[in-house]
């Protein structure tokens, strides 16, 4: 035997047999089917979005028109599981993906890790980049490659110290004659998802946006590293160069607003090598000039 009528509010509107149905990535929409005069939809529609938000809102809305009735059939975040009143019990985030891509970038041949940080010879002997450089040196290479590029081999200038192969100033001067200007360096790309409700505690992690994380660092901010699948994860942030782990750039994160009351954050990480401490910042005091421009001579490239 039927049960009695459930009048929603003060309208003529009467609830029909409920339907339910679990999404992966999504939980579950339980969609409830209303009828009831026309004239009454409008009051309605503005006690359901007050009952509604019992059960965390109102996730969509479909009305269809049969002669002097509506149909109305509302879709809530709720589980069928869920007792009287009670919301669904969301996950928080509803998703959480980690993915590792590649990323090129077109570098003038000047700003080379090799040419920057020095290299070791297929002999064995480290040759010193030219971050190690000091000013003076510096401005002194610059005035004698500029002249040996423009055809003056002037007594002051000695094209051994340009043309001797087992100098940095030797690679230089090599790409330059060659007309060697750009070069791509490869990085990964650390990004992770996360799909949430507008009632999520999570939110967008502004702080240390455009500071540089070590290993350490990275793993203390995204504690959810160490358990995404299949980017190893203990070996990618202990990966090393020669003898020195990847360092970080953490990205400014973004919000996209996705259908049925969802959000997207997304956050991403961009390796370096090494880095330039006057233009970047550590998010962490230990890291210093000297830890980055230290011990370069266990530093190990092929060439």
């Amino acid at each position: 035997m039927p049960g009695p009528k459930q009048y929603i509010g003060n309208t003529d509107f009467t609830l029909q047999p409920v339907s339910s149905q679990f999404v992966e990535g999504q939980g579950w929409n339980t969609t409830e089917t209303y009828v009831g005069s026309n004239d009454k939809l409008s009051q309605f529609l503005a006690e359901i979005i007050v009952f509604g938000a019992v059960f965390g809102g109102v996730n969509a809305v479909r009305i269809n028109a049969d002669g002097l009735m509506s149909i109305v059939e509302v879709t809530y975040a709720r589980s069928p599981y869920a007792g009287p009143g009670q919301a669904n019990p969301i996950e928080d985030p509803i998703t959480r993906t980690w993915t590792l891509t590649p990323n090129y970038n077109q570098v003038d041949i000047m700003n080379l890790p090799q040419i920057q940080n020095g290299f070791r010879r297929p002999d064995g002997v480290w040759v010193p980049g030219l971050s190690t450089f000091s000013i003076k040196k510096l401005a002194d290479f610059k005035r004698t490659l500029n002249r040996v590029l423009s055809g003056d081999l002037s007594p002051n200038v000695n094209p051994q110290d340009l043309f001797d192969p087992k100098t940095m100033p030797a690679l230089i001067a090599h790409c330059k004659l060659r007309e060697e200007t750009i070069a791509e360096v490869p990085q990964y790309v650390l990004k992770k998802v996360e799909v949430v409700t507008s009632k999520s505690q999570i939110t967008a992690a502004h702080e240390k946006v455009g500071l540089i994380h070590n290993s350490n660092a990275l793993t203390i901010a995204e504690p959810t590293l160490l358990k995404a699948l299949l980017i190893d994860p203990l070996n990618l942030v202990r990966k090393k160069v020669g003898e020195q782990t990847l360092n970080w750039l953490k990205m400014a994160p973004t919000i996209e607003q996705l259908t049925g009351g969802k959000y997207q954050i997304s956050q991403e990480y961009y390796s370096f090598e090494r880095f330039d401490p006057y233009i970047y910042h550590t998010v962490s005091p230990k890291i210093t000039a000297e830890h980055v421009f230290a011990n370069y001579g266990q530093r190990m490239y092929d060439w």
